[in-house]
């Protein structure tokens, strides 16, 4: 589904790179979770392809630290590296949190998501009757609508609003 609408899955490949980049980087990862910690907001978490709510729990925590993600990024020595790999990386990033439609991106992703990592929470169990289930499908779409998220489909590709 993600890789169907592409700025969805540009917006998980930024944000897994994200999400590696300060878990790798000991200093700035230190930088971020303390503010975190702090304001008793979670750790960044990363998407994973086969892990169920992952996407929407990784757009979820990110968009929270946004504020303090704003601040490490937009700090003095953040783009200065010793390497020209690590300040490609560094700009990278940069440009991903700074980029003018980082939140609102953000947000219409997590509206998108909400309802179906909901549905998918109700399925889990393996005794989910199928009258549940069909009646799940049947509300999903009006669900979508009714958060702003609504997706359709247009011939081959997928558009939202």
């Amino acid at each position: 589904m993600v890789r169907k609408l592409t700025w969805l899955d540009w917006l998980q490949n930024g944000c897994k790179k994200l999400v590696v980049f300060f878990k790798s980087n000991y200093k700035l990862g230190s930088q971020l979770t303390s503010p975190l910690r702090d304001y008793g907001l979670r750790l960044i978490a990363k998407p994973g392809e086969t892990r169920w709510g992952s996407i929407q729990l990784c757009f979820e925590t990110i968009l929270a630290a946004e504020a303090i993600l704003y601040s490490l990024v937009s700090g003095r020595d953040f783009l200065s590296a010793k390497t020209k790999v690590k300040k490609k990386t560094r700009r990278e990033i940069f440009d991903f949190v700074t980029s003018t439609d980082f939140v609102s991106q953000l947000t219409k992703a997590v509206k998108i998501l909400k309802p179906i990592g909901v549905s998918l929470k109700r399925l889990e169990k393996d005794a989910a009757p199928i009258s549940s289930v069909y009646k799940l499908f049947i509300d999903l779409p009006s669900e979508m609508e009714g958060n702003g998220a609504f997706v359709w489909r247009t011939g081959d590709s997928e558009d939202s609003v």
